[in-house]
């Protein structure tokens, strides 16, 4: 599993479901917390409005802070990386001015990126703004072709997942681990349709140099049940056991005890870890 992604599992059930499904039971435990709305709106533009030839420049804090939309045709490997970053550093460094110096001597670029930010977030949260500046590529090819794919899947993710009481809407997780590409192998090592890392795929599959039971569609989503239940049954609560999935029990663990609730929405506002960011 990558553990850049912990926000997104939870965000990206809410984002589905209200795209695609009707009504399932599980509407009482997925409910959305205030502090996550402005990111459900952030990912539903992302995987639905934003391709993977484009990005935009955002605020960290306040998603729908949206400084601008990048085009990324033609560009490819360093030099797509180092035109991101360069957009991204010119949009950092007129925040900067925008905090520290007078309007008087603002460009009109450094105007508009001020009007955005004061659309969508509050204008005492200004200072620091520059520092908060980041690059999302977008998603929506991804998506589709993800939706493609889980045809041929959700009615037996479903089927297991009930066996195992675990509940309806989490047969959507493959979306962002994945694509529902059971071939799908990450830079770090995670593998199927449920990107199990090699430590924590060995605790219910069989990973060798001969067989790797990752990229058994069946198989992995018996073991993702399987360690979602148990996530549940140590933590009580499916939306932090969903974040388990990727941040740990133990991290999960500690994340409540810092921050003294097992609401997601106080973890989220109130909990910062190397693991537990952004995304």
């Amino acid at each position: 599993m990558n553990h850049n992604r912990i926000l997104q599992f939870i965000i990206f059930i809410i984002i589905t479901y209200s795209l695609c499904f009707a009504d399932d039971g599980d509407s009482a435990i997925f409910t959305v917390p205030d502090v996550l709305k402005d990111n459900v709106a952030f990912w539903k533009k992302i995987y639905t409005e934003v391709g993977l030839r484009e990005g935009v420049i955002h605020d960290r804090d306040y998603p729908l802070v949206i400084y601008k939309r990048i085009s990324l045709e033609q560009l490819s490997g360093w030099s797509c990386s180092r035109y991101t970053e360069g957009q991204k550093n010119r949009v950092a460094e007129c925040m900067r001015r925008v905090e520290t110096q007078p309007e008087s001597t603002w460009t009109d670029e450094e105007k508009a990126y001020q009007a955005v930010y004061k659309a969508h977030a509050p204008l005492n949260t200004l200072p620091g703004a520059g520092g908060r500046v980041r690059f999302q590529l977008g998603q929506k090819e991804r998506f589709r072709m993800g939706l493609e794919r889980s045809t041929a899947y959700l009615d037996t993710i479903r089927t297991i997942f009930a066996s195992y009481g675990v509940p309806q809407r989490l047969a959507y997780l493959p979306h962002v681990e994945s694509s529902f590409n059971f071939e799908s192998y990450s830079k770090v090592g995670a593998a199927g349709l449920w990107q199990f890392m090699r430590s924590t795929g060995r605790l219910f599959l069989r990973i060798n140099y001969l067989i790797d039971e990752r990229r058994d569609p069946i198989l992995s989503t018996v073991a993702a049940a399987r360690l979602l239940n148990s996530n549940y049954r140590e933590l009580g609560a499916w939306p932090l056991a969903i974040t388990a999935y990727n941040h740990g029990v133990n991290g999960m663990k500690r994340a409540v005890e810092t921050a003294g609730s097992r609401d997601i929405g106080v973890i989220i506002r109130n909990y910062s870890g190397a693991s537990f960011q952004f995304a």
